[in-house]
């Protein structure tokens, strides 16, 4: 009994995950970025339409040539199905936080004789806590991303989440498992050598402080148009905001097929790791963008089954074609 209720609870992961606060799709996020979604059509075209302003809000929310473009629909496909395989699969095996930070909080008290400077933490010391916690998550994020595109073989993967023809929030589901287990690997690694470092520092019953389980400033960006991102509405930040947080559009010219914007804006909530990098990218403007692969390589990206083959497939052949010193077939 307890197997086959196990199997339902697989089966109709993909179908709750709106009601979790810790899924980025979660009916909270996805309502807050309709709001501001409904806030950018009233300030640019709203105030034009008044007799028929209900049927054009619709429009503009919910277009017809992006939900229902041949990539979206793949994408929720995939999503239902690489949900299931990765909880099933790709979850138990991740690298958690946890045994990283017992461990450095280990060698760091043995090498550096470390006393806890902290006896009694509070509200004040779990704050900065919190953050830095956020901080290390998102320089772990940045590190993979960056890798993804900069590694040939690591790119491969990546391609899957690239090959989009469209954007809507489902295409955040669009990523292979290898790159879903090495993302989490790298990102368990920094979040865990920060927490292991500050409790080994500071002490260990420093507290995170959560909305809903939610790191509470992860919730709060989340809140702040996250599903915008992979949509069709565009909202830019200011300059010198857009130098500080990755803004929707910010990470919507990261998608496009324009040689200018390739290998831009690889961060996921700041964007200083990008500064650093040199490549940030900041629009000033409205960029009409065009999504997917060079060369219209995308199109090979049309099924499921390819999604998940794709990048193995081509490994293989430039690996046949390396040993052998022959050009490798087109797919």
């Amino acid at each position: 009994m307890d197997i086959v209720m196990s199997a339902v609870a697989l089966l109709i992961s993909p179908l709750v995950q709106p009601g979790s606060s810790t899924q980025r799709i979660y009916w909270l996020y996805l309502l807050a970025a309709i709001g501001i979604a409904i806030c950018i059509f009233v300030r640019s075209k709203g105030s034009h339409l008044r007799r028929s302003f209900a049927l054009n809000l619709i429009a503009f929310l919910l277009p017809k040539e992006v939900l229902a473009h041949r990539s979206a629909i793949l994408d929720y496909k995939y999503f239902f199905i690489s949900a299931i395989a990765v909880t099933a699969l790709i979850g138990p095996v991740l690298l958690g936080a946890k045994p990283t930070s017992d461990f450095i909080a280990g060698v760091a008290a043995d090498l550096f004789n470390a006393t806890p400077m902290v006896a009694n933490p509070s509200l004040v010391h779990d704050v900065p806590y919190t953050f830095l916690l956020l901080l290390a998550l998102d320089g772990g994020l940045f590190f993979a991303h960056y890798l993804l595109h900069k590694t040939p073989v690591l790119w491969e993967f990546h391609k899957v989440h690239h090959s989009a023809e469209v954007l809507n929030p489902i295409t955040i589901y669009r990523i292979h498992p290898i790159e879903v287990l090495f993302t989490g690997t790298i990102s368990a690694i920094f979040i865990g050598t920060a927490d292991g470092l500050l409790r080994a520092f500071f002490t260990n019953e420093l507290s995170v402080i959560t909305i809903l389980d939610v790191n509470i400033f992860l919730f709060l960006f989340y809140l702040a148009g996250f599903n915008l991102r992979h949509s069709h509405v565009w909202l830019s930040y200011p300059a010198f905001i857009s130098r500080i947080f990755i803004s929707p559009a910010q990470h919507q010219v990261h998608h496009s097929l324009d040689p200018k914007h390739y290998d831009k804006n690889f961060g996921y909530i700041f964007a200083f790791w990008d500064h650093l990098m040199r490549s940030l990218y900041i629009p000033t403007r409205y960029e009409k963008l065009q999504y997917g692969l060079s060369g219209e390589e995308h199109i090979k990206f049309n099924s499921v089954c390819q999604l998940y083959i794709r990048p193995f497939s081509t490994l293989w052949s430039r690996y046949i074609s390396t040993r052998t010193g022959s050009v490798p077939r087109q797919h």
